[in-house]
Order: structure tokens, then sequence, then C-alpha cells
């Protein structure tokens, strides 16, 4: 299989806005491409490499700006917004008077770069949550698919989004991954209880996807496992009653 790669730091924005959009009346801006971390799975990571990211004011604020200047809503788009290496700068660009009624959202962050200042700034411009992925709970599991995230901070991104004013954390994981057992699930299970935990107020909720392999990343021969979905209903079992959204 051959693919081709544009390797331009041009990326895409919305050409047409409307309510009759999947996400209505969103001006859409892609801030990266391609992601650094490099897990296993990620078609995302592998398909669009190398890791691209567009300057700050050749790029990313003339793309904004040609949406604002239709709709005031706003969505950040990316596998890793929060890596692009201007991002803090494009926030405070943002905070500008005259996008004061904007409504800015972000796609799913890496967790290490969740900060109180960052919860602040989404949640002072109408989010509710922050998405982070953790794939697993389990320590082993996230080094076999090569996820860079310690537990700590998984803490540390809920303590903050909480801090910086954000009423919800929404966390992505998955079951069925290569050489998976039922004590990795439960390791997932214990770590959203003890998130419930550690953060009173805070909203938590977990969306489980199935592994699926895809071509061109290192997991791409790997298997289906039939296991998966008996492993997505022990983790109802365990968080549901506690109060904890499984999607």
């Amino acid at each position: 299989i051959s693919k081709q790669t544009w390797r331009g730091n041009t990326l895409s924005h919305s050409t047409v806005i409307t309510p009759e959009a999947a996400w209505p009346s969103i001006h859409m801006v892609e801030v990266v491409r391609s992601c650094p971390e490099l897990c296993r799975f990620c078609l995302a990571s592998y398909l669009t490499l190398p890791f691209r990211t567009p300057s700050l004011d050749d790029g990313l604020i003339p793309a904004v700006e040609k949406g604002l200047g239709a709709t005031k809503r706003l969505g950040l788009l990316g596998a890793s917004v929060t890596q692009h290496p201007q991002f803090n700068e494009l926030l405070q660009w943002l905070s500008q008077p005259q996008f004061d009624d904007t409504r800015i959202s972000v796609s799913s962050v890496r967790a290490a770069t969740v900060t109180p200042h960052l919860a602040a700034s989404l949640a002072s411009r109408g989010s509710k949550s922050i998405t982070i992925a953790i794939e697993s709970g389990s320590e082993r599991l996230r080094q076999v698919v090569n996820k860079k995230l310690s537990e700590s901070e998984i803490y540390a991104a809920a303590r903050y989004a909480k801090e910086g004013g954000l009423s919800a954390l929404k966390l992505y994981g998955m079951a069925g991954l290569p050489s998976e057992n039922d004590d990795d699930i439960e390791a997932t299970a214990s770590l959203l209880l003890a998130l419930k935990k550690a953060t009173p107020g805070l909203r938590l909720s977990l969306g489980v996807s199935s592994f699926v392999p895809k071509a061109h990343t290192p997991f791409q021969w790997q298997g289906v496992r039939p296991e998966a979905e008996k492993r997505l209903k022990l983790l109802a079992k365990r968080l549901k009653p506690k109060g904890i959204d499984l999607r």
C-alpha cells in the first residue's frame, strides 16, 4: 500500500458555516496535523506524519478571523491541539475584547498540557468541559500502546479542570487492546472511581471504544479481540452505579 502526504504547514478550516451541519454554526480551524506522541494504534498520528503546526500570525489568526466574521462559535481541531508551540499565544489573542461573546471549544487534549490557565480560558469562553484520552487506567497497558501518560498527570488534569472553572472532565478509553486482560479493565474502573473521589463536584464521563486495527499503524496486524464486549459490560457494572457516565 502506498500513500501520499501533504507536508506543508497550511492546514484546513471551514469553508461553509451552516446551522444544518453536524456541529452547527461552528467555524472549525485545524491547529495541528498528526501528533508527536505516536500511540501505536492511532491512525491520525501515522497517516498524516510529519507533525505540523501552522504559524500563529500567518496561518492560525487569518483562518480564525475568516470564520468569526460569520459566527461566534470557534472549534480548534487536531489530534493534540495544545501541543502547538504557540497555543498559549493563540488563547491570549482570543482573549481580546472583540471576542468576548465568542464560544471556543477544543478537541481532545493531552492530559499533561491541561493547566488552570487553559481550563479558565475555555470556561470564560463558554466551554463546560475538557476532554483527555487515557486509553486505559493500567500503566502497563499505556506503555504497551506507547501512551506516554502517568497517573499523576491524569489526576492533575482533573484537578486543574476543576480549579479553572470547568464543570466536567471527559475521558476517552479503549477496550480490546493488544495484551489487555481483566486486570487492566479493573485498573481503569479503579482510576475513574478514585478520580471522582479526588475531585468532588467535577462531573466525569468515560467514552470507551473497542480497538480496531488501522492500516499504517504499528498495530495494523493485531486482530479484533472478541472479549472486548464483555469488558465493556464489566466497566459499566463498576462505574454506572457510582454516577460515572459511560458512553
